[in-house]
């Protein structure tokens, strides 16, 4: 399994937690239309050989790439910022981190799934373990994001792990 992991961010100003708030809310990434303080998108893609066997067919040279992408805000505090801000907004996004970490290890392990899944994959002609092998991936990635959804739902995209940012 192969891994390509990229950050980028967006910029907000700002000396309050309401101005910092309404800047992310307008700026931050959009997800299905609806805006997130962060947002982490994966895709995984996978490429095999064929492997003749005496009694039929498997996969050889099975590759799965996870890409991720990761859009986190980014503040530089003006001169005169409260130090109490300044310490809310580490925390928070210390915790924005924590959260998008979990989406990136539920990516990590759905491509692990995927390449055991793959690797596993026996059949009497190679035509039967390549369809097997598109049905196979197919419902384990959208297991994966299955188990992204549940964990937004679960933490209320963050919110139970302290992503939020006081006044």
């Amino acid at each position: 399994m192969s891994l390509e992991s990229h950050e980028q961010f967006y910029d907000i100003d700002g000396s309050s937690a309401g101005a910092l708030r309404e800047q992310i809310h307008r700026l931050g990434p959009k997800d299905g239309g609806a805006a997130r303080d962060a947002l982490t998108v994966w895709t995984i893609d996978w490429t095999y050989a064929e492997a003749h066997l005496p009694d039929g067919c498997s996969l050889r040279n099975v590759q799965v790439t996870l890409t991720l992408n990761t859009t986190l805000p980014r503040w530089a505090p003006p001169a005169g910022t409260p130090a109490r801000l300044i310490e809310s907004w580490r925390t928070y996004l210390r915790n924005v981190r924590v959260h998008e970490a979990g989406h990136r290890a539920i990516a990590e392990q759905n491509a692990r799934d995927l390449l055991a899944a793959l690797l596993a994959l026996r059949g009497s002609t190679c035509q039967e373990v390549w369809d097997g092998a598109s049905r196979t991936a197919e419902r384990v990635v959208a297991e994966g994001r299955a188990r992204n959804r549940a964990y937004d739902v679960e933490t209320k995209h963050g919110q139970t792990q302290g992503v939020e940012l006081p006044p």
